[in-house]
């Protein structure tokens, strides 16, 4: 007999299945292979709809898969990591979709797509992306018992809700396996952590312009929280990251500095912090201004005070760190650092230059007083702060300083920078974050990456570094930007009233929340804090072995639960009448001893069966069964209780040795 051919509505819903699963990782997986998995489901498709019974492939089966291999190992130069295997099996589930005509081929696709919905999981594990992939997974089910009905499946609705079902018995099995299954350090089953893709941050290098567009995003840059008992003010939330002391005219870059530990003297009391730091893709980490006693794990500190991490920051990052915003940093600085952080290249910004060393001047080489030259020429000239300011050519900082007047942090900072240069005044551009949200609902400081920002910093002769930020010059009636570092140092009056803005400010927040609960509950769920979990419930946390027979244990518990509770809900309810309770225990009983009632036979038809074919049995029963009937069906309820226990106590045994006699 000829199997039957798939239902071209169960393939559609199939092929939306895999395409919702693939949602997730848009952004991630090369454009290409989710283009080309597509097209192969819109082929299959179109073959459907057209009443074809085949895809013609013919030759390309074999070109098609080589060229899907070749494609992925040429993007990704191995198949081995989470995202080549993700989009290598996107693009060989969609070749099988071209290939899926019978029922056994719609079961194959369903058992990949699970494992298509586990590599999706393994690339994202965002909350959103999890409550994406949990319907997704019930949906997936759904296909799975439609094509167990090999007849007409019937609505969708209720093999919906059997799916449903399904996975939320399945759900405490999955909970205790999450936390009783021994962690192991590193990734899972050794899979590289892919890079980050998409990501904004700070970069290795800065030029006009770069700063403000990234002020434009709203992606969380990191969270903090203070520990300790000092917090800090808010005109010292100044989060430092990469510092650059090279220009070439265009961009400011860090450079290599000569080496030598920097002269930290802390004043004052230190900050203790916790910081949470989103992937970036670059290798600095991030922390108030000055960062002093012991440093990250695998991180070092450079001459600069800049941190960075001895790897590329690829995954959420969480440490400690301390800081001391009061300071004293350098106060004596070799010849060879005030030579290196005092050069220009020539014929770059000629007339910035000649303002900065007409300034130098007339304050009588005296470098406070240059400073506020130049921060009093931005206050009183009609400077603008702007996320929008004009491109610049080829000396961007004459342009910006003699002709648009428009511009973001990056374009003040680095042309105080080059003034100070040109002046012989030692100076370097410092990028980070300044300001931060307090997230009331979890305790904790959020700073995005619209908190971008940069600023400047001059070395004076036995005073050290210092830190001046030109932005907050500016006079507020010239700022058209509500983020960086005016708006981020200024106070925040919250305004009692209802508005849309407070309270989607508000939902921000509780989404915030969320996340953090489930970045420290699931993400952050590894050896260690599974460990002092199942310690503080009195659990070996450290013996692998009794934990791994504690887990066959209550996985076994939890199943036998289900089972009962399955076994109870499939049982027909308990009579409320006590006389039928006790007829129905006692047909239990004569059915254990062979003399099952048939379906439909009432008490009279049953004894007249049993007189033909064991008389001697009947002969036992009739009294009782005729009882029975009276007092069931002709109203004679004088000798119920009796009746009743009768039923109970009829010898079935005594029933065996008749029969076999």
């Amino acid at each position: 007999m000829p199997e039957k051919s798939l239902r071209e509505a169960d393939l559609r819903l199939l092929a939306l299945g895999l395409l919702a699963t693939l949602l997730p990782v848009v952004g991630t997986l090369p454009l290409w292979t989710l283009v080309l998995a597509v097209l192969f489901g819109l082929w299959r498709l179109a073959a459907g709809w057209r009443g074809l019974r085949h895809v013609p492939l013919g030759w390309l089966r074999l070109p098609l898969g080589l060229g899907c291999f070749a494609g992925i190992y040429l993007q990704f130069g191995s198949f081995n990591g989470v995202e080549p295997g993700t989009a290598l099996l996107s693009l060989m589930l969609g070749l099988k979709l071209l290939e899926t005509w019978k029922p056994r081929d719609g079961f194959i696709l369903v058992l990949l797509a699970y494992v298509l919905l586990l590599a999706v999981f393994l690339n994202n594990q965002e909350l959103p992306a999890v409550l994406w992939l949990l319907p997704v997974a019930g949906f997936q089910t759904t296909v799975f018992l439609r094509l167990t009905r090999l007849k007409d499946p019937g609505p969708l609705k209720p093999s919906l809700r059997t799916a449903g079902v399904l996975l939320a018995q399945a759900l405490p099995v999955a909970i205790l396996l999450f936390v009783l299954f021994p962690r192991v350090p590193g990734p899972l089953w050794g899979t590289p952590t892919p890079e980050p893709r998409a990501v904004t941050g700070l970069s290795d290098r800065m030029s006009p312009g770069s700063v403000s567009e990234l002020a434009q995003s709203n992606a969380l840059a990191f969270r903090v929280s203070f520990p300790g008992e000092q917090e800090p003010a808010r005109g010292q939330l100044y989060w430092r990251g990469p510092v650059f002391h090279e220009f070439d005219g265009q961009e400011w870059r860090q450079g290599r500095l000569p080496d030598r530990e920097p002269t930290l003297l802390p004043l004052g009391e230190p900050i203790e912090q916790e910081i949470t730091l989103e992937a970036h893709g670059q290798d600095w980490l991030i922390a108030l201004e000055m960062v002093d006693g012991e440093l990250p794990e695998d991180s070092q500190r450079r001459a600069d005070m800049q941190l960075v991490a001895d790897e590329r920051i690829s995954d959420r990052l969480r440490y400690r760190v301390h800081s001391w915003p009061d300071y004293s940093l350098d106060p004596e600085l070799p010849e060879q650092w005030q030579d290196y952080l005092t050069r220009l290249p020539d014929n770059s910004n000629p007339r910035t230059r000649e303002l900065a060393e007409q300034w130098w001047a007339e304050s009588d080489a005296d470098e406070a007083t240059m400073i506020q030259r130049a921060l009093d020429h931005f206050g009183q000239e009609d400077f603008f702060y702007t996320l929008e300011p004009p491109l610049l050519g080829r000396h961007a900082m004459d342009e910006f300083l003699f002709e648009s007047r428009r511009g973001f942090c990056e374009h003040y900072a680095a042309a105080f920078t080059i003034m100070m240069r040109a002046a012989g005044i030692p100076a370097r551009v410092v990028t980070g974050y300044v300001g931060a949200d307090f997230n009331h609902l979890a305790g904790h400081y959020r700073v995005l990456q619209s908190n971008a920002h940069a600023w400047s910093e001059v070395w004076i002769e036995g005073e050290g570094w210092r830190r001046v930020d030109p932005t907050n010059a500016i006079d507020p009636s010239r700022v058209e930007t509500t983020v960086g570092g005016l708006a981020g140092l200024e106070e925040e009056e919250f305004d009692r009233g209802l508005s849309w803005s407070q309270f989607a400010f508000q939902m921000e927040l509780l989404w915030d929340t969320i996340q953090v609960r489930w970045e420290g509950w699931f993400l952050a769920y590894g050896p260690e804090r599974q460990q002092n979990f199942l310690e503080r419930l009195g659990l070996p946390g450290r013996d692998a072995v009794k934990l791994a027979v504690i887990m066959v244990l209550a996985v076994a518990g939890a199943l036998l639960i289900l089972w009962i509770a399955l076994s109870l809900r499939q049982r027909p309810p308990r009579p409320s009448d006590p006389l039928e309770r006790a007829w129905l225990r006692f047909q239990g009983r004569m059915a254990r001893a062979g003399y099952s009632r048939r379906a439909g036979e009432g008490p009279a038809t049953w004894l007249a069966r049993l007189e033909q074919e064991q008389p001697a049995l009947a002969r036992e029963l009739r009294p009782l069964l005729q009882a029975f009937r009276r007092a069931r069906y002709a109203g004679a309820t004088a000798q119920l209780h009796r009746i009743q226990a009768k039923l109970r106590r009829f010898p079935t045994r005594r029933l065996r040795r008749l029969g076999r006699a």
